[in-house]
C-alpha cells in the first residue's frame, strides 16, 4: 500500500475508482496547473492512468489573489 501524501488523499483515491467502475475514460479536473504532476503521480500509483484520457487545469488561484479568483466562480 502507498503510504498517503495527504490528509484527503483517500477521499482521492475513493473518487477515482467509482471514476473507474462507472466509466472506460474520464478526464480530470483540478484547480491550478502546478498540481498536474501530483496527480499524474496519484494517478499512476493507484494504476488508473489508462482511464484517463487528459488532465486539464482551470488555473483559479494562480495569482495567490483570492478576491480575484472569486470573481470567476
Amino acid at each position: 500500500m502507498v503510504p498517503p501524501r495527504c490528509a484527503y488523499e483517500w477521499l482521492e483515491e475513493s473518487v477515482s475508482h467509482v471514476a473507474a467502475c462507472l466509466a472506460h475514460r474520464v478526464g480530470v479536473t483540478i484547480v491550478v496547473d502546478s498540481m498536474i504532476p501530483y496527480t499524474r503521480g496519484i494517478l499512476r500509483d493507484y494504476g488508473l492512468t489508462s482511464l484517463v484520457t487528459g488532465i486539464k487545469a482551470l488555473g483559479m488561484y494562480e495569482t495567490g489573489d483570492l478576491a480575484t479568483s472569486k470573481r470567476g466562480v
